[in-house]
């Protein structure tokens, strides 16, 4: 890999091994940067998750489209882009 996020390469090199479609992807991520990668690819979803690496005010500062604090509550934001 050439470049490191929040260059979106690994993301796209991921989803292409995965076949997954930028469309139907989400990125989850506990630092600012992995949502950052996940808005430059261009995935549907942008999760950061306030336990990692990563604090809440950088979270915030990478405007996700969502915010959660444990795991559990990204299952109900995963489940309503399938609806």
């Amino acid at each position: 890999m050439t470049h490191h996020k929040p260059h979106p390469e690994g993301l796209f090199k991921a989803l292409a091994g995965l076949e997954v479609e930028l469309e139907r992807a989400a990125m989850i991520g506990d630092a600012g940067v992995d949502i950052l990668a996940g808005k430059a690819a261009g995935v549907s979803l942008t999760i950061g998750i306030t336990h990692g690496f990563g604090t809440q005010q950088e979270l915030e500062a990478a405007k996700p489209d969502h915010i959660a604090h444990s795991i559990p509550e990204i299952i109900p934001l995963l489940l309503a882009r399938q609806a």
